[in-house]
């Protein structure tokens, strides 16, 4: 599970900054990769605690 987490941050992680590279920081793709990506580190952070 942990292994997956890291593979799906690192996804998350090149999809944002390619979204921000094209569109810009405050575009709308942008903003929804980076909640997707902060709530999938929070659960990441909760399994390292765990």
């Amino acid at each position: 599970m942990e292994w997956n987490l890291e593979e799906e941050i690192e996804s998350l992680r090149e999809k944002m900054m390619d979204a921000a590279i094209k569109k810009g920081l405050t575009a709308a793709e942008t903003v929804e990769f980076s909640r997707k990506l902060d709530n999938i580190m929070d659960q990441y952070e909760e399994l390292k605690k765990g």
